[in-house]
């Protein structure tokens, strides 16, 4: 038995570094992914489909107002209108927007979920979460050791 222990003591300080290296890239990884979740679940949400339809609504609504200075728009939402275009969207952290166009003397309407923008700032936010992991990593045991010999 101790002649097994020594063999396996032997193994695990030859491939010590090895072992290092994969467990830094699992952790890598497992925070990335944390990260990006954390920023697609908790930081933008996308607007559910009544929200759509509610911002569907709000676009006829303005549509219907005419050519007014100031539009009737409810609490939470967002409002630009161009010539061309009534575009309706959250206030919020929720992600999503309708534009409406007015074609053939109908409004067409146009659901962007805008899910690019979601994908580039939850691999920013798991980029992020590395980053952070690795200073605190590298930097907690600096300021122990520059602590401990003052």
């Amino acid at each position: 038995m101790k002649q097994h222990r020594l063999s396996v003591q032997k193994v695990f300080s030859l491939h010590k570094r090895t072992i290092k290296i994969i467990f830094m890239i699992i952790t890598s990884v497992t925070l990335f992914i944390s990260g990006y979740l954390v920023s697609s679940n908790l930081l933008t949400k996308q607007i559910s489909d009544s929200e759509f339809e509610f911002y569907e609504q709000v676009a006829r609504n303005v549509y219907e107002q005419g050519e007014k200075v100031i539009y009737e728009v409810p609490d939470g939402v967002t409002l630009e209108r161009t010539s061309t275009s009534i575009t309706i969207s959250s206030k919020g952290t929720n992600r999503g927007k309708v534009t409406a166009n007015l074609q053939n003397g109908e409004l067409i309407f146009t659901r962007n979920e805008e899910r690019g923008e979601a994908i580039a700032i939850g691999i920013l936010s798991g980029i992020l979460f590395v980053l952070i992991s690795i200073l605190l990593w590298i930097g907690i045991p600096y300021f122990y050791e520059k602590s401990k010999r003052k």
